[in-house]
């Protein structure tokens, strides 16, 4: 598990893309903290399949 975090325009978003395309994609769980990110994620690499901490509260719960 990676925290990637620093202020705007330091690559935060492309660092976390080659992380995730790094890992298995059956060990990968890509949490965006809002709808807004996660748009943004799936629009720049969309077979990350990103989901957001609401959508991940919603599969654990049912």
């Amino acid at each position: 598990m990676r925290l990637i975090e620093g202020g705007p325009g330091t690559g935060k978003t492309t660092l976390l893309i080659d992380l995730a395309r790094r890992v298995d994609p059956s060990k990968r769980l890509l949490i965006a903290p809002d709808a807004v990110t996660k748009r943004e994620l799936s629009r720049l690499a969309p077979d990350l399949n990103p989901i957001t901490i609401e959508e991940l509260a919603l599969r654990l719960i049912r």
